[in-house]
């Protein structure tokens, strides 16, 4: 018999999860908030997470608040989409206002300048991280496992090496590998 899936108990624990996700988040939360929401708190799977955000990638805006948005959705509607987005910004709102008014100060010394360049490496780390650690379903995608690494491959290429502009990847790549997965998910009665 399966155990009860873990959930928020209350609104004021979504404010409190994404707050402290926003804590640690320096320069982008999308690791630590898939660490949170599938390895701490249980509150999905690792394969709910991909199609969330798989889902949320597809959408204008920063993927880490859509992310937020709909999981307080899922357990308490609007209120909890609330709740989840205003503990997630609220120290960054105040600490991007207050460091506003000392930017130039910032900018003009060496040292900080140095530590928001550490900070960058870190940060393309994370975010390598999670892919990583995102992509290790990739041997459950209904195209097998070659075509999958294929179509990745085609899209970091495009990307990182070509420049090619995410707009133009989404059409002429993304398009195509959508339709072909949906009739593979259609032939092996996925859905």
């Amino acid at each position: 018999m399966n155990e009860p899936r873990p959930a928020p108990k209350s609104c004021w624990e979504l404010f409190t999860t994404f707050f402290w996700v926003a804590m640690q988040a320096f320069g982008g939360a999308l690791a630590i908030t898939k660490q949170t929401l599938i390895d701490h708190k249980r509150w999905y799977t690792k394969e709910e997470y991909v199609e969330m955000l798989t889902l949320v990638q597809t959408l204008p805006g920063p993927n880490n608040c859509k992310i937020i948005i709909m999981t307080g959705d899922r357990y308490f509607g609007l209120k909890g989409a609330f709740m989840g987005l205003l503990g997630f910004t609220i120290v960054p709102l105040t600490s991007v206002i207050t460091l506003s008014y000392f930017m130039s100060d910032f900018l003009a010394n060496e040292v900080i300048v140095g530590i928001l360049k550490g900070v960058l490496a870190a940060v393309a780390g994370l975010s390598i991280g999670t892919a990583l650690s995102l992509s290790e379903n990739f041997y459950k995608h209904p195209l097998g496992s070659a075509l999958w690494l294929t179509g990745a491959g085609i899209t970091f290429v495009s990307i990182a090496i070509f420049r090619v502009p995410l707009l133009v990847v989404l059409l002429v790549i993304g398009v195509p590998w959508v339709i072909l997965t949906h009739r593979a998910m259609k032939k092996k009665g996925m859905i």
